[in-house]
């Protein structure tokens, strides 16, 4: 029996070295872990509770998917012909140079004896289409005279047109007509005017406008507004 106490004794003892030998010789390194807490339940059962976040679902956003196309248009076109597609030529003036100036100056002076919408003769929406073409023929072609030149560009059945240079101590007076006929009638003329000056010299020679002019005055008194007024009285 005394041998027996005294080898438990020493099991004790040696248990007991080796234990604080082992504990002064191992390092320990501490581990944090998180559990969900435990609740204990009447039958035995282990229940885990934790905090859970619901994200609610989110509805897809739509993709928009563009595709082009090349689409070419199928168009047929039909050409229409409008007025007259060939020009009559124009022959030269049966008048000579003086006696077209001599002609416009009268024509200016009284208006060709008609009252106005009526101009040198040519009332619009009265007029046929040939009265209109032999009024633009008078003057040719091209004229060239002293103190003169005329070009006429086209006198058909549709339209026509003629310009009218006048000199006179170096001003030049412009005068532009043209007309435009419709189902046989004249339905519309035009009329412009301007009095211009020549200034420079070789390439740099160009027209000015002559404001004031006194001849281009005198030429149109009678389409001015005083004669206008005292003609045909005032606008009703």
């Amino acid at each position: 029996m005394k041998k027996s106490g005294l080898c438990l004794i020493w099991l004790f003892l040696l248990v007991g070295c080796v234990s604080n030998s082992f504990q002064q010789n191992a390092t320990v390194i501490p581990t944090q872990i998180d559990f969900p807490a435990i609740t204990k339940t009447s039958n035995a059962t282990i229940a885990f509770t934790a905090n859970v976040t619901v994200f609610p679902e989110q509805s897809p956003t739509p993709i928009q998917t563009y595709i082009e196309r090349s689409i070419t248009p199928s168009i047929s076109l039909t050409p229409t012909r409008i007025g007259s597609l060939t020009t009559t030529p124009i022959p030269a003036s049966t008048m000579s140079g003086p006696e077209i100036r001599e002609f416009v100056i009268e024509m200016l002076h009284n208006n060709g004896e008609c009252r106005l919408p009526c101009f040198w003769g040519l009332s619009p929406q009265l007029d046929t289409s040939q009265t209109s073409q032999a009024f633009i023929k008078r003057f040719g072609i091209v004229t060239f005279a002293k103190d003169i030149i005329t070009h006429s560009n086209t006198a058909d059945a549709t339209m026509g047109n003629t310009d009218i240079d006048l000199y006179n101590n170096g001003s030049r007076t412009h005068i532009s007509i043209s007309y435009h006929n419709q189902l046989g009638k004249l339905e519309q003329l035009v009329v412009g005017a301007e009095s211009t000056y020549e200034s420079g010299e070789g390439g740099d020679l160009v027209n000015k406008t002559n404001y004031g002019d006194p001849n281009f005055t005198q030429l149109f008194k009678y389409y001015l507004l005083p004669d206008i007024l005292s003609n045909y009285g005032l606008a009703t």
